[in-house]
């Protein structure tokens, strides 16, 4: 069977283009119902009852999330691994535990990018904590922060959220951030 594209091209962007990620909510992989894709885009996310995405505040510019491709022809494969990494600043006992209970969890994540832009990590299988470093620094201007790394493998590049969802899905931040 022919593997059939359709090309029609990308010209320039002129359009202003901030790197990094300004926000990030996650939550349980099994408390995501459904969701509907439209053109690679997800136009709802039904959530199991009383179950909400919740915010995890990352150090600014800390955060960011990369997608690798890997494909190999010859053994008939391409998928993609989607990594979302950032600090959170000051180790304390409360986010140790929240810390541990992400590193453990299967995750959906939707990542709020610079531009404005959500995507999500989960479609296929469930995101998972695969890296977590905790230092308090040595000298009082490094960094006392926990660094995490976020992982899912799909077949396709992260789908792109509808923003206007996004609100029906999100738990309202405490008023206070840790």
């Amino acid at each position: 069977m022919a593997c059939n594209v359709t090309l029609t091209g990308i010209g320039y962007s002129c359009e202003p283009n901030l790197s990094g990620v300004k926000a990030v909510y996650i939550a349980d992989w099994n408390d995501v119902s459904t969701y509907t894709v439209s053109n690679n885009n997800i136009t709802s996310i039904t959530m199991a009852t009383g179950k909400k995405f919740y915010e995890y505040v990352f150090n600014k510019n800390t955060a960011g999330l990369t997608s690798t491709m890997t494909k190999d022809e010859t053994n008939g494969y391409q998928y993609y691994t989607n990594e979302l990494t950032g600090n959170i600043n000051h180790l304390d006992t409360t986010k140790h535990v929240e810390v541990n209970e992400l590193m453990s969890g299967r995750l959906a994540c939707i990542v709020n990018d610079k531009n404005g832009l959500f995507w999500f990590l989960g479609q296929d299988t469930y995101a998972t904590g695969t890296a977590l470093t905790a230092q308090t620094g040595a000298a009082p201007e490094d960094g006392n922060y926990y660094n995490i790394t976020i992982t899912d493998e799909s077949k396709v590049l992260p789908y792109s959220i509808d923003s206007s969802i996004i609100g029906g899905i999100v738990a309202k931040p405490s008023a206070e951030h840790n």
